[in-house]
This record gives C-alpha cells, structure tokens and sequence, in this order.
C-alpha cells in the first residue's frame, strides 16, 4: 500500500533528492543550531511560560529559515519527512493506514495546527488556552471529516487518541475485541460531554452540579466494568490516561489534561 511504501521510506530517512547538495548542507547546519538552542532551552528542568514562549519562538525562527532556502513544494516535502508533526503521525497512523493523499491531508491540517496550538513536554496551559486549543482542535477536525469522509474520519479519530489507545491495549491484554474498545470509547467521549455542559451551567448550585458529576464518574465506572470486567477496569484506571480522564469526570473542576502534539527537539540533518 502507499502507507507501507511511506513507511518504509520513513525508516530509510525520506531521500531528499528534490533538495540541490549545496541547500541540503545548509539545512544540515540550520538543524544543529536549533537543535542546540533548543535542547539548552530544555536543559534547565521543567519548563515555565517564558521558556515555552522561547521554544515557540525558536520554532517559528526555524520555520522561517527553512523556508527562505526552498520552494513551497520543496518546503512541503522537507516538511513531510523531517517535520516533528510529520513524526508524530508516522506513529500515531500506525493503525489508521492511511493513503498518501490521506496522509497529506492530515499532515497539514495537523501541521497548522501544532504551529498554532502545540503543546511543550514539561509546561502546563491556562484554563483559557486549553479552551482556545479545544476548539481550534475541534475546527481541525470538523475540516479533516469533510476531507476523509465519516468512516474514515471515526477510525483516525480513535487511532490518533491517546485515550482509545489505552483502552485498546487493556482491551486485548483481557481477550477483548475491537468493538468493546469501541463502545467505551464512544461512552468516554458522551460522558465527558455531558459532565462539561453541567459544568457550565451556572444556573444549577455548585454543590449540585458536583453531585451530578460524580454520578457520571459513577454510572460510567460501572459501565466500564461491565464491559471490560473488573480486571480490565481496574487496569484502566491504573493507567494514567484512563486514571485521567475517569476521575475528571466527577469534579466540577477539572484537572487540565493537555496530551503533547510535538516533539520540541527537530528531526536532525537532512538525509542523503
């Protein structure tokens, strides 16, 4: 398939035989210089605002290098073998096995989006960005299911999350199919709807609003072990990811869960 070719030209290092010799050196020396800046940015522990605004604007400055040295097309190119967002999905898509046009339409979508809204390894957001990324989240989405078709959309929304992934794993490592993974999944996604529209709803007293949720937390709960048994949720909720969300479901303010979407260290020179 075209995924597996892209695979397998992944794992090679992408040939950059569209890029002149001389261009490929500077690209080389423009990647070790951000690379160092960056990886002394991160060196001094957890990050704060200032060294993620930092980050952000060694990222953009890279950016604009890269892209003072190619064309558009060749620029594009570069990107969808040597970007961070291009590596992560090589990952994340695993199980998706998307096309090549599939790939690109996700890799740009993506790729705008991590530009705009990625988050750093290691710093923490504001309740207002965590909005302001959700629905800047939810925008990317709503382009790439009129893109990929509704079938098509569902399955990259469940194998890009890590979420389903972790229900996935715990799901087979209990002898459990796919639609199991599926349907706990989808209660997820319904059960963390209606606990943020209680959590809105200024017009219900906080102290019932809080019982609401933890009626969720426990009507979901329960849910779960119905399907995966008690073993399978309880690994669930051992698990960060399931931990995570499960628990945030009964408070009325929840812990900011903000998953990573790009490597903040770039990919290296470029290949031969």
């Amino acid at each position: 398939s075209a995924y597996s070719r892209a695979q397998s030209k992944a794992k090679s290092g992408y040939t950059m035989d569209f890029i002149p010799e001389e261009t490929k050196a500077e690209l080389n020396s423009v990647e070790q210089e951000f690379g160092s800046k960056l990886l002394k940015t991160m060196a001094a522990g957890t990050s704060d605002a200032e060294d993620r605004n930092e980050i952000f604007r060694l990222r953009e400055e890279r950016e604009d290098r890269i892209a003072s040295m190619l064309t558009p097309d060749q620029k594009l190119e570069y990107d969808l073998r040597k970007s961070p967002t291009a590596a992560n999905l090589r990952l994340q898509l695993d199980g998706f096995k998307p096309s090549e046009d599939e790939f690109r339409d996700i890799f740009q979508a993506r790729k705008q989006f991590d530009d705009q809204h990625g988050t750093v390894p290691g710093t923490t957001i504001s309740v207002a960005e965590a909005e302001e990324r959700r629905l800047a989240e939810q925008s990317m989405n709503a382009g790439l299911q009129n893109t990929l078709g509704e079938e098509r959309f569902q399955d990259y929304m469940r194998q890009t999350d890590y979420d389903y992934k972790s229900i996935a794993k715990v799901a087979e490592r209990q002898g459990l199919n796919n639609t199991v993974s599926a349907q706990v999944y989808q209660m997820k996604n319904e059960a963390e709807e209606l606990a943020r529209s209680i959590r809105m709803d200024g017009g219900i007293p906080v102290n019932e609003r809080q019982q609401q949720l933890q009626q969720i937390y426990g009507e979901t709960s329960r849910s779960i072990e119905t399907l995966m048994g008690q073993q399978g949720a309880a690994s669930l909720r051992a698990q960060g990811g399931g931990r995570n969300w499960l628990n945030n479901l009964g408070r009325v303010n929840p812990y900011t869960i903000t998953k990573p979407t790009f490597q903040v260290i770039t990919s290296g020179a470029p290949s031969p």
